[in-house]
């Protein structure tokens, strides 16, 4: 049973957040993408055929396929409010 959020819910949950927590989330989650890569690439150089690494090594292909989709839903809500901000302070500005 997963316990993980699904995409419509994590969306929700973003869009609440403070601009600056989601900065900090975007960095743990770069932080995070870059251990498991290499915990990966330590697995298959030590040895890529052993079934437990493969294994470990999918499961972690899979958490970063989750992580990359949640860093562009994050960097997608910080796009449109930075936009938003834009458009406000232009709305003032007479070219």
């Amino acid at each position: 049973m997963s316990t993980s959020i699904n995409v419509t819910q994590f969306k929700t949950a973003v869009s609440e957040l403070p601009s600056e927590y989601l900065l900090t989330e975007l960095e743990r989650m770069q932080n995070a993408l870059h251990h498991l890569e290499r915990s990966n690439a330590e697995m298959l150089a030590q040895d890529a055929s052993d079934a437990d690494f493969l294994l470990a090594c999918k499961e972690n292909e899979q958490v970063m396929g989750r992580t990359r989709i949640r860093m562009q839903l994050i960097a997608a809500e910080l796009k449109l409010r930075h936009a938003h901000e834009i458009r406000q302070e232009l709305e003032g500005v007479h070219l």
